[in-house]
């Protein structure tokens, strides 16, 4: 199951600074370009310039919030009420539109559902007019 997924110029496995050993691995799902940097080097960095631990910071603070907001998804036991509740939690400043860069795989994953559970889900939801799909985008009606 898939913690994160990076996108263009976001970081990834920042915990391996602070741990003697690391374990986790990475999937590039499309063409990649990856940057790796020197653990001390980073540390320094890190040492010396305030703004860079503020970046760092934020960033690993938004991954947190991700992640609680994923597991109290997992609790869902209602495949339907799971996708409500992942799509108000996603929309966007309309309240209402999902957009979204990868796949609705990846969703599925993301909120612990299987490939064809969201799928089916996601059908239903459409036929009894709870929401609208277009490509890259789902709205709740």
């Amino acid at each position: 199951t898939a913690l994160f997924t990076a996108g263009p110029g976001e970081r990834f496995a920042e915990a391996s600074l602070f741990a003697a050993r690391y374990h986790c691995d990475a999937i590039a799902l499309s063409d990649a370009v990856v940057a790796c940097f020197p653990r001390a080097a980073c540390l320094a960095r890190l040492n010396d310039d305030a703004p860079a631990r503020f970046d760092l910071t934020a960033d690993l603070a938004r991954q947190v919030m991700m992640l609680r907001s994923r597991l109290t998804l997992r609790d869902i036991r209602s495949a339907r009420e799971r996708v409500l509740a992942f799509l108000v939690a996603e929309a966007g400043d309309d309240g209402r539109t999902v957009a979204f860069g990868g796949s609705l795989r990846e969703i599925a994953s993301a909120i612990g559902l299987t490939p064809e559970a969201f799928y089916r889900t996601l059908a239903r939801l459409e036929s009894e007019g709870a929401i609208e799909r277009k490509a890259g985008r789902i709205a709740l009606t």
